[in-house]
């Protein structure tokens, strides 16, 4: 007769557990609801002071504490953080200037090109000649037969030695 007594009072601190458990969801429930309502409020306020003040940074630093105004001061001045990515930007917006600044004209260099070369003819430094065509394979020969010439005395000179220069292991 003492068992049922039991799971009777179990019975019913159970249902006063679920019970407490309700009630628990349900003020978590307002709880959430008046959280989500002062948030509004907040950014309601929030955008009706930006709308009159606007991003003015010196009403942003005098609403500031001066604990913050002293951290922002030296993350500023003093400490700034700079990331990976920003030093790496930084580096790489430099090079594009110094690539700009280091670009050549190449219409320009062969403008100067052509001058020279016209003053080189004026000067009789430079000869200049039309060739017949019935020359240009001798021509083409004749270069052919000294760029395997040079070529042929490179390869005689690295392997005779000519080229060779000695030196110590330190």
């Amino acid at each position: 007769e003492d068992h049922p007594k039991e799971n009777y009072e179990l019975i019913d601190k159970k249902h006063q557990i679920v019970a407490a458990a309700d009630g628990a969801e349900c003020n978590d429930k307002t709880d959430k609801v008046k959280s989500k309502n002062e948030e509004k409020e907040m950014l309601d306020e929030f955008n009706a002071w930006q709308s009159k003040v606007g991003m003015d940074a010196t009403a942003i630093e005098a609403s500031l504490t001066s604990t913050e105004k002293y951290g922002l001061m030296f993350r500023e001045k003093i400490d700034p953080f700079w990331s990976v990515f920003a030093i790496m930007e930084e580096r790489r917006k430099l090079e594009a200037i110094e690539d700009a600044n280091d670009e050549v004209d190449i219409e320009a260099l062969e403008r100067e090109k052509a001058n020279l070369e016209l003053l080189a003819l004026e000067e009789g430094d430079l000869l200049g000649t039309n060739p017949q065509p019935e020359d240009l394979p001798r021509q083409r020969y004749v270069y052919q037969r000294e760029k395997f010439n040079l070529r042929a005395s490179k390869k005689r000179r690295k392997l005779t030695g000519e080229n060779w220069v000695e030196k110590i292991d330190g």
